[in-house]
């Protein structure tokens, strides 16, 4: 049966962290296995070409010649690539880096914004994991349930990217970080409202 993981790594997103510097290695260790999932997922979706061969890790060529393998599985991981010394294991900062030429090489464009929004999408799941093993989850089961889409979309490049924003700005409007905040309701007089349409629906 195949190996899935529903959420890499193997330690969950509301775990608690270490303290210190221990905690920021900790968090980004994981924000990079978040992050890598739907990138890889779509590089080896996109322009890989899968190679024949056996094994827990397949080997893809990328355009240009390179060769990169993952572990197999629904959320491809530990991406390494083939280098003189054999198979070197990449961070996300390294993976973008890949993306970006591989995607330049199969189109003949270069696009300068999209590895900033993949690095943006990989931060914001770093400032997420932090905000989460810092809040408390709400008890309702229903509300957990909608507030545990950590990474978002399982195959695109930056799924959680925000314009590259500060996080305070909005993480306390977030609802992966457990968050919560009133509702500002703002009155009109009806004398004033201009509509159209049969608005008997909203009555």
């Amino acid at each position: 049966m195949e190996r899935v993981d529903l959420l890499p790594p193997p330690t969950g997103a509301d775990a608690p962290l270490p303290d210190g510097a221990a905690a920021r290695d900790d968090v980004a260790r994981r924000a990079d296995a978040h992050a890598a999932v739907p990138l890889l997922n779509c590089l080896l979706r996109e322009v890989a070409e899968p190679l024949p061969g056996p094994g827990a890790r397949p080997v893809y060529r990328l355009p240009g010649g390179r060769l990169l393998r993952v572990r197999r599985g629904r959320r491809p991981a530990e991406p390494e690539v083939r280098t003189q010394d054999g198979w070197h294991r990449v961070d996300h900062a390294e993976l973008v880096k890949l993306v970006a030429e591989a995607l330049r090489r199969h189109t003949g464009v270069p696009n300068h914004e999209l590895p900033t929004e993949m690095t943006d999408s990989r931060d914001a799941v770093a400032a997420l994991l932090t905000a989460r093993a810092r809040a408390t989850p709400p008890a309702d089961p229903y509300l957990r349930s909608e507030q545990a889409l950590l990474t978002g979309h399982t195959h695109h490049p930056a799924p959680k990217a925000r314009g590259g924003g500060p996080h305070a700005g909005w993480l306390p409007y977030a609802p992966e970080a457990h968050a919560r905040f009133p509702l500002t309701l703002l009155a009109v007089r009806e004398d004033t409202v201009v509509d159209e349409g049969d608005t008997a629906a909203l009555d």
